[in-house]
Parts: structure tokens; C-alpha cells; sequence
């Protein structure tokens, strides 16, 4: 650019929009954190205001629950600890039942990672060609073309060719967060170190890297579970209400009067009123925006993956569109940068339509749903309880639908977009089941349809300590398979050995998958176990011969674990041989 260039008013708008794309990422993740404790809270404080409303049928629901009397004595237990890794290895099966589930898996991830990179591919290519174009018409030499090509093909760039799609597809398949943060920071210093060495520019390998640093910061803020609930509908939000401000603001720059006149009392009162509209009617188009989001999500239009994937691409298209019309340059390059902007904007709409076409073809002959798998748990710091549960159901989701009662470790960690809206529009309390009568039809009312892009989705009921009791009874007698997570058990944890007598009392044992620690001592954890089979009479439904229950033990929660524990529930949710009454 020459010194007597200046700045046009696309390149003005061009590096505000920049701006605001950098600015608005922070600030979703800042409202969709703060979302995530104040839904928390709410969730907390809504289960002590029930439970208050209802103390005397949890009252009665207490006394209820005590035997009066131990059952006679009971065949024990014939309990065995077997590593989650090797569970595949040991199975006796005639037939894998998580296959099809994997299968499934499998294809899904491989249409999105490979349709992200080709949309990725595309966005720096576009951007390739904005450079080359505003090189050739601001009237630059052959030679310096020549070099910034050679420049955008050096092979040091490779891993920035694959960076995004490929953390993508790394925090979907549900891998270790630290493994892919140690990938993305190796991939980051290689980019940086190859720049640098080959133009011998330390501060070119830098912002290369920061850029990296960005993409990868973005996407992990997008796909983490404690965000994605409420961060890409906020950021979508927050980017229609920026778009309306912007709109009337250009309205009132056309019609603001030019008069040099000193601005009287009546003007800014003028002034000031005009901005309050211009931000209530943001604000209400931002608003508008949430409540069709929660209205296509309820419909099934979309997951919250896909929610959260569609913000992360249409982010970056915004990213390259304003950079691309920072080259434009009246005089020079005419009006060919907003149509290669225009030109980003119809790619975004073409590929949003040939992903869902390539999704569809993904989930042509999905295999039938394993049943719901009712997740029960020892209450942890919510960070142990987020990451093991995402990993686990990033494989489940693809056989079935999951179940959970809300607890204190997990509110908002899987905050869906309809949940979110609840709250935001203080509906929470309406999510709440207020008498063990509205069981049954909250129960027949659980999702349990796959979504586009073939995940099932997560389900809680909110309860109130009068009446979890009865939700947690309700959900083990529908459910397909039960995973019980005893890791952390102790005496003190009343409510976890309630569900654990009646997950014993009401389940077939070959449909309960235990979940144990394997560095802790299994003495008194086997022991809380037969105690509790001798405390409820056994099982109304076991197999004939010897009571047989597998405890599978985790220790550090690598793939083959996760992998051996899916097909582990996989197994139990598909296994129907006929119980018979234990005499």
C-alpha cells in the first residue's frame, strides 16, 4: 500500500468486523461460563425449593424406602474384578454388539473431519487468491508475486492445512484433553519453527503460531461440554444483534444532518434516545435469534455438535471474509474483493447443504438403538465427572440414547440449547417434577431419536430430594442397561447406595455395568456390594445358577478403557436371554 492510500470504507468496516469476530469468541465464552454457573445454581437452588414445597412426601417417601425387616438370606454374590481395557479380550460373545454403533461412529467422524478440511482448504485457498489478486492489480512485479505463491505453498504451512478439522474431529472422538492439547501445541511449534527457519523471520513463525494458538483456543471453547450448550448460541446471538447495530447505525449515519450546528440539549437527548432504541432492537433481534435456535433444536434440525461446529466454521468464514476485504482498494483492485466476500458467503451456505447430504448418506442403515443406558454415579469435583462422561458418551451416543438425574457434579455440563433457554426465560422450575404422579409421562416423554447427524442426546429429569428417589426407580425399570459409577463410594454416600439396591433389586445383573476404581482397595467396595444384595433379597430377575455381577476397574481413562466400557454396556444393553426368579 502506498503512503497516500488510505483506508476506504469497506476496509473501515472490513477491520471492525475483524474486531468484533476476534472480540466476540472471549466474550461467548465468558457469557457461556458465567451461563454455566448461574444455570448451576439455579438447578441447585430449584431442588431445595421443591424439596421444601414437598417435605412430607419426602418424608413418607423415606420412611417407605427403609425395610422394616431384612429378607430371608440369599445366594451371595459371585462378584469378580475384570480391567476395562481387557473386557473385549475376555468376553465370551458370539457376536461384537457395539460393532454397528463403531461402524456408525466411525463414518460420521470421517464425513466431518473430511468435509471440514475440504471446507477449510477452501477458505485458504479463497484467501490465496485474494493475495495473488491484489498483488497483479496494485501493480506489484512477477517476481514478488511469484514469492508470496511460493510464500502460501511452502511446505512448512502443512500444519495449518489440517489444524482445525483435525481438532475437531480429536475432541469429538472423545480423546484425552490433554492429548490433544500437547498435539495442538506440537503442531503450533512446528508451524513456528518452520517459518522461522525458512525466511529467517522469528516474528513471521510467532504470529503464525499465535494464529494457530487461535484456531485451536476457538475450537476447543466451541466443542468443551461445559461450553457448547450456551457458547455458539450466545455467539450466534451476539453476532445477529452486532449485524441489526451496524444496519441502523449506517441508517442514522445517512440520515444524520450535516450541519455544523453546536449540538443543543434536544439533540443529545435526541441522540441518546435513537442509541437506546438502536440497542433495544439489537437486543431483541439477538433474542429472536435464541428462541429459533432453541425452536430448530427442539425440532430436531440439528445437535448440539452440530450447533457447536456450525458456529466454529461460520467464525472462521467470518475471519477470512474481513480479511479478505481489507485488500479492497477502490482504485486497484475495483470491486473484485467483495465479490471473492460474496463468493465466501455462498460457499458457506453450499457446503452447510452438502454435509447434511454427506451426513444423511453416514447414517444410511444406522443400526437400531441398544435401548437408553441409565448413567447413575458417586457425586465428584465436576471436572473428573465432565471429562470422564464426555469421553465415555462421545462413543455411546451413537447407540443410544442416555438418561441421568441431575446432581451437583454434572448441572450444566451437558446444558443442551433447549435447557439453556429454559433458564435464560425462567422456565427452569416447569423442567422440574414436582410429584412422583408426573413420572411416568416425563419418563415416556425422554428423547430417543437420533439426531441428524446420528448421535442420540443426553436426557435429565430435574428432581428435588422428595422425590429423586422415585425418578431413579422409574428410569432402572425402563432402562436398557444400567452403568453405574461406584469409583469414590463410601458409607456417607446414602443416595448412591440407595440406586445401588435397587439397580441390584430391579435389574437383571447380565444389564448392570459397575464402574470401580482400580487403585483403590476392592475389599470394602465388594463388601458394600454383597451387603447390599443380602439387604434387598437379591434380584427379582437373575440367571439361572450362581448370582455372577463383573466389576470393570479404570485407572487412568485411556481409549482402550473407554473402548472395553462401551462394549461392555453395548453388551448388557443388547443381551435379552429370559431371567428366571431366583429361589
Amino acid at each position: 500500500m502506498n503512503a497516500d492510500d488510505s483506508l476506504n470504507s469497506t476496509q473501515w468496516l472490513a477491520l471492525i468486523l475483524l474486531f468484533l469476530v476476534l472480540m466476540l469468541v472471549p466474550l461467548a465464552v465468558a457469557a457461556a461460563a458465567w451461563s454455566k454457573q448461574a444455570y448451576a445454581r439455579a438447578v441447585l437452588g430449584l431442588q431445595a425449593s421443591v424439596a421444601a414445597e414437598n417435605a412430607s412426601e419426602a418424608a413418607s417417601a423415606a420412611a417407605t424406602s427403609m425395610d422394616s425387616a431384612l429378607p430371608a438370606p440369599v445366594l451371595p454374590l459371585a462378584i469378580s474384578v475384570t480391567p476395562a481395557e481387557a473386557w473385549q479380550h475376555s468376553a465370551d460373545m458370539a457376536s461384537d454388539a457395539a460393532a454397528p454403533a463403531r461402524r456408525l461412529r466411525r463414518r460420521v467422524l470421517a464425513v466431518q473431519f473430511g468435509a471440514g478440511l475440504l471446507y477449510w482448504w477452501a477458505l485458504l485457498l479463497t484467501a490465496l487468491l485474494a493475495m495473488l489478486m491484489w498483488w497483479q492489480l496494485s501493480g506489484a512485479s512477477e517476481a514478488a508475486s511469484q514469492e508470496v505463491s511460493n510464500g502460501a505453498f511452502n511446505l512448512v504451512l502443512w500444519p495449518l492445512l489440517v489444524l482445525p478439522p483435525l481438532l475437531a474431529w480429536a475432541f469429538q472422538a472423545g480423546l484425552p484433553e490433554r492429548r490433544v492439547w500437547a498435539g495442538a501445541g506440537l503442531f503450533t511449534l512446528a508451524l513456528a519453527a518452520g517459518l522461522a527457519l525458512s525466511s529467517a523471520d522469528w516474528l513471521l513463525g510467532l504470529l503464525a503460531a499465535g494464529f494457530a494458538g487461535l484456531l485451536a483456543a476457538m475450537l476447543a471453547a466451541f466443542l468443551r461440554p461445559a461450553v457448547r450448550g450456551a457458547g455458539p448460541p450466545l455467539l450466534l446471538a451476539f453476532t445477529v444483534g452486532l449485524l441489526v447495530f451496524s444496519l441502523l447505525c449506517v441508517v442514522a449515519i445517512a440520515l444524520e444532518d450535516e450541519a455544523d450546528a453546536a449540538l443543543s440539549v434536544l439533540d443529545w437527548v435526541w441522540g441518546l434516545s435513537a442509541l437506546a432504541v438502536m440497542f433495544a432492537a439489537s437486543a431483541f433481534a439477538a433474542w429472536r435469534m435464541l428462541l429459533r435456535l432453541a425452536r430448530r433444536y427442539m425440532q430436531k434440525r440439528f445437535s448440539d455438535l452440530q450447533l457447536a461446529l456450525g458456529s466454529y466454521w461460520a467464525l472462521l468464514t467470518a475471519l477470512v471474509a474481513s480479511m479478505v476485504l481489507t485488500l479492497s482498494f477502490e482504485a486497484k483492485t475495483g470491486q473484485s474483493m467483495e465479490w471473492l466476500a460474496l463468493l465466501l458467503l455462498l460457499m458457506w451456505w453450499a457446503w452447510r447443504g452438502l454435509q447434511r447430504m454427506a451426513l444423511w448418506w453416514a447414517r444410511r442403515g444406522a443400526p437400531a438403538a441398544t435401548g437408553a443406558l441409565l448413567f447413575l454415579r458417586v457425586f465428584k469435583p465436576t471436572a473428573r465427572s465432565e471429562a470422564f462422561t464426555d469421553r465415555f458418551l462421545a462413543r455411546w451416543r451413537f447407540a443410544g440414547p442416555v438418561w441421568m438425574i441431575a446432581g451437583p457434579d454434572l448441572a450444566g455440563a451437558y446444558m443442551e440449547p433447549d435447557e439453556f433457554f429454559a433458564f435464560l426465560g425462567r422456565r427452569l422450575r416447569e423442567r422440574f417434577i414436582a410429584s412422583p404422579a408426573e413420572l411416568p409421562a416425563r419418563v415416556q416423554a425422554l428423547d430417543d431419536q437420533r439426531d441428524p447427524d446420528s448421535r442420540f442426546r443426553v436426557s435429565e429429569l430435574f428432581c428435588s430430594n422428595s422425590n429423586w428417589r422415585d425418578a431413579a426407580v422409574a428410569l432402572i425399570d425402563r432402562a436398557a442397561v444400567v452403568l453405574l459409577d461406584l469409583r469414590e463410594l463410601t458409607s456417607q454416600r446414602a443416595g448412591t447406595l440407595f440406586e445401588l439396591e435397587q439397580v441390584l433389586r430391579r435389574m437383571p445383573l447380565h444389564k448392570v455395568v459397575i464402574v470401580v476404581d482400580a487403585a483403590a482397595d476392592p475389599v470394602p467396595l465388594q463388601a458394600a456390594i454383597q451387603d447390599a444384595w443380602q439387604r434387598v433379597g437379591g434380584s427379582a430377575t437373575v440367571m439361572a445358577g450362581e448370582p455372577r455381577l463383573t466389576l470393570l476397574s479404570l485407572s487412568k481413562g485411556s481409549d482402550a478403557e473407554m473402548a472395553g466400557l462401551f462394549g461392555a454396556a453395548a453388551a448388557a444393553a443388547a443381551a435379552s436371554p429370559v431371567p428366571t426368579a431366583q429361589g
